[in-house]
């Protein structure tokens, strides 16, 4: 059966009164009536506000072996939670450092002086959140330097954000042995990067590269990620001294790679709040199509963990939104070689972005979206626009969240 079934979706929507259809538990109104969209968008926004999403570093001071629990005030960014643990994995490394609870809730610890992190960055969600939460930690006194890897993908947002980040290696392309060449030779060029910088510590969101090096060279690595099903984890997992994951995630998932002899503490929100909260200067005066849309995220074909599967899915998706309304279909291409493919569905009100940029401009205005991905289901659950998944595979820890939280629904659902 087709992923998506248009017949089958009016039948659906036909069936159900539309009091029942914006009911939690039942996939949500998509077409055609806008009325219906927007009440669900209000709902959204209503359901958003709520503290499991927008995070709660308080959780993170009590998740701390031996530090107690705080009444006071905390701030709920994702990335103060992340620097604070960066913090504390930083201070356990030196002997002339002081922590206590009214260090970690201000953000402060002493005997810290000329301490350097380097961030491992891979994909724009990464420098997204990477960039957050090194912001946190200049304003800590802690030095951050940033290395990354010659990538299309990241060049748009090094730019955007005003980043340093030192290119080392290329991205393998969307073959094992592309991929397996280029992380050899990345890891010999972060090898010999980080034996001339010597930083304290390392980060990553599951850079093998890094974690290889970090190990043989003694120095700790800290992984960053919300990506338990990520086969890099066979690898970067037993590799950490510290895993920082959101709170939502069962540590169940991550004790498949041997997590047991690495510590793990868990924050109270979803990473894009980390840099959704530092971003108004540059989404104030982003661009967006005028009037009514639907957004349209193709899937990630060339990770590793989809590797074969091509567009199928999106065109499909595409496909089945224009034979149900006359809005528009924007849709944010990942890959240069992916847009004529996606232009050839010949029709007008179809529109490829084919230049990499921000998404949260064209989210916001967005009837809803459609998203292959993660990072962009995570930014429109958070911003209250109605989103609907097609991720291939299982769904992983933090698309379920949402599902539980009745802000994302899952578009092989609806086929059937």
């Amino acid at each position: 059966m087709p992923l998506f079934n248009p017949a089958r979706c009016r039948a659906d929507l036909g069936d159900v009164p539309a009091a029942r259809r914006q009911q939690r538990h039942l996939d949500p109104p998509i077409f055609p009536l806008a009325n219906d969209l927007r009440d669900l968008r209000e709902q959204h926004r209503q359901v958003r506000n709520s503290r499991h999403l927008q995070g709660d570093s308080g959780s993170l001071l009590r998740a701390l072996d031996g530090f107690p629990r705080r009444d006071g005030h905390h701030s709920n960014r994702c990335g103060q939670a992340v620097a604070i643990t960066l913090t504390v994995q930083i201070a356990s490394r030196s002997q002339t450092a002081t922590v206590n609870a009214d260090a970690l809730s201000s953000g402060t610890v002493e005997g810290l002086a000329m301490v350097m992190v380097l961030f491992d960055v891979l994909t724009p969600k990464q420098a997204l959140l990477f960039w957050a939460v090194g912001k946190e930690l200049k304003e800590r006194g802690i030095e951050v330097s940033y290395v990354g890897r010659r990538y299309a993908q990241l060049d748009w947002v090094e730019r955007a954000l005003g980043i340093e980040l030192k290119p080392l290696g290329e991205f393998g392309g969307g073959t094992l042995e592309g991929k397996l060449l280029a992380s050899t030779e990345r890891q010999r060029l972060l090898a010999e990067e980080v034996i001339a910088s010597r930083p304290d510590v390392t980060v990553s969101s599951g850079s093998v590269e890094l974690c290889r090096v970090s190990y043989g060279l003694g120095i700790r690595h800290v992984l960053v990620s919300d990506s338990p099903h990520s086969p890099v984890n066979r690898i970067a997992v037993p590799l950490s001294d510290l895993v920082a994951t959101p709170a939502f995630i069962p540590l169940a998932e991550w004790r498949r790679w041997c997590v047991r002899n690495v510590r793990v503490l868990r924050y109270r929100a979803l990473d894009p709040v980390a840099w959704m909260r530092r971003l108004g200067d540059l989404t104030a005066n982003g661009q967006a199509p005028e009037g009514d849309y639907f957004l349209v995220r193709p899937t990630e074909h060339m990770a590793s963990y989809s590797l074969g599967r091509g567009l199928a899915e999106t065109l499909s998706v595409v496909e089945g939104l224009l034979s149900l309304s006359d809005a528009r279909v924007v849709v944010l291409a990942r890959y240069p070689e992916d847009v004529a493919e996606l232009r050839r569905l010949y029709d007008p009100r179809v529109e490829v972005v084919a230049e990499p940029r921000l998404a949260l401009p064209l989210i916001s205005r967005a009837l809803a979206v459609f998203s292959g991905g993660g990072t962009m289901a995570q930014e429109a659950a958070l911003l209250g626009v109605p989103v609907f998944s097609y991720y291939p595979g299982e769904l992983p820890a933090v698309h379920r969240f949402l599902v539980r939280r009745g802000l994302l629904s899952v578009l092989g659902d609806l086929s059937r």
